[in-house]
């Protein structure tokens, strides 16, 4: 979600992961659009072992998860879908 600190020209942004069953915000962050920001959000996501995570798309958040993937080999593969 996109939004404005003080004017328009300082654009930040909010990541949030909610889970679907019961529409609970799981985890969220504040910053800018980059790796750092979703990261966050990311890491306490794949905690949680889902087996599927739906996105908007962002190129970030499939090169995150792969990441945190191949550095945890013993996590469960998941299933990545991009929803709008």
């Amino acid at each position: 979600m996109r939004t404005f600190l003080r004017h328009k020209g300082k654009v930040i942004w909010i990541v949030y992961a909610l889970d679907r069953v019961n529409k609970n915000v799981i985890s969220f962050a504040v910053g800018s659009r980059t790796k750092k920001t979703p990261n966050q959000v990311i890491k306490t996501v794949v905690l949680s072992n889902p087996k599927r995570i739906y996105t908007d798309g962002l190129i970030h958040y499939k090169f995150l998860i792969h990441k945190i993937f191949i550095k945890s080999p013993a996590l469960e593969p998941i299933e990545l879908k991009e929803r709008i």
